[in-house]
């Protein structure tokens, strides 16, 4: 085909100044796998590089390849393939060599060569820099996958303080989404060359004479260097020094696992290099449409119009993945004006049949590239993007029947005659609304709340919907999905299939919210499309009632009434949601209920708190809809108290927005105070003979604001008690702990405090409760040597740090009187010491855990040894000898060793010396 001439190739035509250097320019490394059933590939090296003045091309000695998985080789030297630019001395050279990998993995392939071309202006040394590019595989097992291929070389022109534009045309056959980055050019699989700058580097700008703070084309703002991550367009606005640069972009292939979930396929890192001159010229003008949207089955058809502002000559490429194959037909005409300079303006014609072959999610791209010719000039090109959407057309519903017995909707549609149809959706939605379809929509719009029903095979064209509700109007529509792509909507067709020949049940609203008290009101039409002849008025109507949030059965409520209005109360309408039907009963013909409307649920709803807002959501299971056309909003109300009054602070129109509100202070910024909210939802059936809109209220809820911020550390201290105060059982010690916040903002929401203890035997706190106070008093212990830490708690929980370890010291204390009478009169028979029986609070023994007591005479011999712990008798010495004999009276001296319960080791064992006199 003659569109196959407009390849990459012929983007590079122009006459330009002599700029030329020694070697290597630019390059890529691309992919491609053999056959799926093995681990063989295609590794092709394509290298750009300079042949004037040099006789070197690409490999040899020292230019290795390298396979990513522990293989290399040497490349042999190999010849110029085609030249890019005969004028600049630009030339291609391609190496194509085939690898077989012995597993699958990721592997990362690379090619280093000495040395770039001279004179590179952004990077240090360039002529004794060496040259390396990569690209990643990501070769799995039972997956094959295509690697994207690049229609534009890494190579281009650009003129001083113009701005400059390229894009490598990503191509990915899988229709797998490209991304774009800019990266630093290697030297070596690890280093990046050195000293690299930016092509927008103030240091150019400066070296041109150029004020860098208005070095844009427009020279109202400083230069950009960047790329757009979603389309690769580089652009550079404006280059300042002439000469040559380079870059380096980085294409990422980005693929869904069967989670859905992205994940990188391969990269490829393309060096790329730009030429700047000085230029004296006018860009070219190119016009064309951006996005073309067409159903499959019509044909593309698209004007480029370009023209040059000088009148000079101009030349026209187009790059795009629908050349690549006979399959898209794609047709450029006049082709003699294609590729080849012709006088400005020129008009051509881009035309492409389409199919449902041709459908996919993505655009297809279509580059066009204009490029003037001016003698003595450098030429300026200008590119535009068309992006071409082909959609799956809509299909064409042939009838909608209701049958008359069953009340079923029954749908058929003609076949759809498409390769890749895979199935039909069947959407459905309560109560029409009005929509024309824009040209290059596809699917269902969330916008029209329509719900999602039945999918069925590409074989069948009928449905049959069973599901209906008493009163409502229901409205169709059918989508063909091709290659797994929703296509367009059909039309909609409405109607009301089941009429009112029961009760129409509009409203289940919350009344008051409360846990014992609640109420909600019900009300339903009398069943106004029923036959009163066949069954004659009165009519009376039974309320039935089912716990939804328990499962529990329905239960009726009360006895039939003639009234269309109840109101159930006494039950908890803040935490459970209630579920209503009304049964008819038409007394003048049976006692037994006629009929039953549909059931409706209580509106419920939720709140979440955030740092910045509190977000509201609410959910309705009614057989009306709440998404209606002519009244979409629901309606916020707002209080401070829960039982009210409640202001109306803003509305939500649930047809965009979906039942979901954040409440950021709108009317009011919010304070740290908790807030309680309740929903008016509207709706309607459809059917104009239910008033609508249908308001029905939600439980009141409560929200508030997201405190993350931690109440401040609070400062505790123990109270000072004398030791004098305790009795000496060891029985009623406490510890009396007082703590206190500081003033700052951070302690305004504290609602308690957190007491945490530690005993001089553990090692770790543990929580001796919360409290609201200030003050804890820690009692019934058996000694005071206990520490303390106090954490402050918010309102939503948030834990201060601990305060300072704030401990207390037992009360240490033992003494022995220095007079014993034995003789069994119960008066002083024992050497002991003070208790409370024989002493007051003073001198009673204190903390004590362990004594041993060593009596001896006034000759210094011993007479008397005890060891004894405070669980033992308090009785130390009975005024005998170790054998029991009674000594005579006189004087006798000890020495007792004491060890008390207390954590400070220089108090824990301690020594009492004395004497004592024995009176007989």
């Amino acid at each position: 085909m003659r569109s196959i001439a407009i390849t990459a190739a012929l983007l590079f035509s122009c006459a330009c100044t002599n700029l030329y250097a020694t070697h290597l320019r630019a390059g890529e490394i691309q992919v491609k796998r053999i056959d799926c059933n093995s681990l063989t590939f295609d590794i092709t090296l394509t290298i750009y590089v300079n042949t004037i003045g040099s006789s070197v091309t690409v490999g040899g000695d020292d230019d290795i390849l390298f396979f990513g998985d522990g293989q290399s080789l040497l490349v042999p030297p190999t010849n110029v393939s085609q030249m890019i630019d005969s004028q600049l001395g630009i030339g291609k050279t391609i190496f194509t060599i085939q690898h077989t990998y012995s597993k699958a993995g990721s592997y990362v392939i690379s090619y280093v060569e000495p040395n770039r071309n001279a004179n590179v202006l952004n990077m240090q040394s360039s002529a004794s820099t060496r040259f390396q590019i990569e690209s990643m595989i990501l070769v799995e097992d039972g997956k094959c996958n295509t690697y994207p291929i690049f229609l534009n070389p890494p190579i281009d022109q650009a003129c001083q303080r113009l701005a400059f534009f390229h894009n490598p045309v990503g191509f990915d056959a899988d229709g797998d989404s490209l991304s774009y980055e800019l990266v630093t050019p290697k030297r070596d699989n690890t280093n990046p060359v050195t000293d690299y700058l930016n092509p927008n580097d103030r240091k150019f700008y400066d070296l041109a004479g150029i004020a860098y703070a208005r070095g844009n084309e427009m020279e109202s703002a400083p230069p950009v260097f960047h790329i757009d991550p979603f389309s690769g367009f580089l652009t550079w606005d404006a280059p300042g020094a002439t000469g040559e640069y380079a870059t380096a972009i980085k294409v990422r292939e980005w693929k869904k696992n069967s989670s859905g979930v992205w994940y990188e396929a391969s990269y490829v890192i393309r060096d790329m290099q730009i030429n700047v001159n000085d230029c004296s010229n006018k860009r070219p003008v190119l016009i064309a449409a951006d996005d073309i949207c067409v159903i499959a089955g019509e044909s593309v058809d698209i004007t480029i119009r370009a023209s040059d502002p000088d009148g000079d000559s101009i030349r026209v490429d187009f790059v795009s993945e629908l050349f690549q194959s006979s399959t898209y037909q794609a047709v450029v005409s006049p082709t003699h004006s294609i590729a080849s300079y012709r006088s400005s303006p020129l008009e051509l014609r881009f035309t492409m049949p389409t199919s449902c072959a041709t459908v996919r999610s993505a655009p297809y791209t279509l580059i066009v590239k204009v490029t003037d010719r001016k003698k003595n000039a450098s030429p300026l090109s200008k590119y535009h993007t068309v992006r071409i959407h082909v959609i799956a057309p809509p299909p064409e519903l042939e009838s909608v029947v209701v049958n008359p017995v069953s009340r079923q909707v029954s749908i058929q549609w003609s076949t759809l005659s498409c390769i890749g149809l895979e199935s039909y959706q069947i959407w459905r939605r309560t109560s029409s609304i009005e929509y024309s379809e824009p040209r290059c929509s596809k699917g269902m719009p969330a916008f029209l709340r329509y719900e999602l029903i039945a999918v069925v095979s590409q074989a069948q064209t009928t449905f049959v919907d069973r599901n209906l509700e008493i009163g409502s109007q229901y409205c169709y529509r059918i989508i063909a999905v091709v290659s797994g792509i929703p296509g367009k909507l059909s039309l909609d067709t409405c109607l009301i299939p089941k009429p009112a020949e029961a009760p129409v049940i509009t409203n289940v609203s919350i009344e008051d919210t409360d846990a014992v008290d609640g109420k909600i009101l019900l009300r339903w039409t009398s069943p106004f499309d029923i036959d009163k002849t066949q069954y004659p008025p009165p009519y009376r109507y039974q309320v039935l009632r089912q716990n939804e949030t328990l499962k529990l059965p329905f239960e009726p409520l009360g006895a039939p009434q003639s009234d269309t209005t109840f109101i159930d109360q006494s039950i908890n309408t803040s935490k459970y949601t209630f579920r209503y039907f009304v049964q008819l009963f038409v007394p003048t013909l049976s006692n037994s209920p006629l009929d039953s409307s549909s059931q409706a649920s209580s509106i419920v709803a939720t709140s979440d708190s955030k740092v910045d807002q509190i977000e509201l959501r609410w959910s309705a299971k009614t057989p009306w809809s709440n998404y209606a056309e002519k009244n979409p909003y629901h309606l916020i109300f707002r209080s401070t108290q829960k039982d009210g009054p409640f202001e109306l602070i803003d509305s939500v129109n649930v047809l965009s927005n979906d039942f979901f509100y954040a409440d950021r202070g709108r009317l009011r910024p919010l304070s740290r105070d908790p807030y309680f909210y309740k929903i008016k939802t509207r709706g309607t059936y459809g059917n104009p003979s239910v008033k609508d809109p249908l308001e029905n209220f939600s439980a009141v809820i409560f929200g508030q604001l997201l405190d993350t911020i931690p109440p401040c550390a609070p400062v505790a201290r123990i109270e000072a008690i004398s030791c004098n105060q305790f009795s000496c059982d060891g029985r009623s010690y406490f510890t009396s702990l007082r703590w206190e916040s500081t003033n700052e903002p951070c302690n305004e929401d504290i609602v308690g405090y957190e007491i945490l203890v530690k005993s001089d035997t553990t090692s770790n706190y543990t929580s001796h409760g919360i409290v609201k106070e200030t003050s804890y008093r820690h009692n019934n212990l058996s000694n005071l040597d206990y520490c303390y830490r106090i954490v402050a708690i918010d309102h939503v929980g948030n834990r201060s740090d601990s305060s300072v370890v704030a401990c207390n010291s037992s009360c240490l204390n033992f003494k022995l009187p220095n007079v014993i009478t034995p003789g069994n009169d119960g008066q002083n028979d024992f050497f002991t010491a003070y208790d409370e029986e024989n002493s007051t609070v003073n001198d009673c023994a204190r903390s004590v855990t362990r004594v041993e007591l060593l009596v001896y005479n006034r000759w210094g011999q011993e007479i008397f040894l005890k060891q004894i712990s405070n669980q033992e008798t308090r009785i130390f010495w009975p005024g005998t000898t170790n054998t029991g004999i009674e000594v005579s009276a006189g004087t006798y001296f000890y020495k007792a060793k004491v060890d008390f319960q207390t954590s400070d080791p220089a108090k824990k064992t301690q020594e009492f010396k004395g004497w004592v006199h024995v009176i007989r």
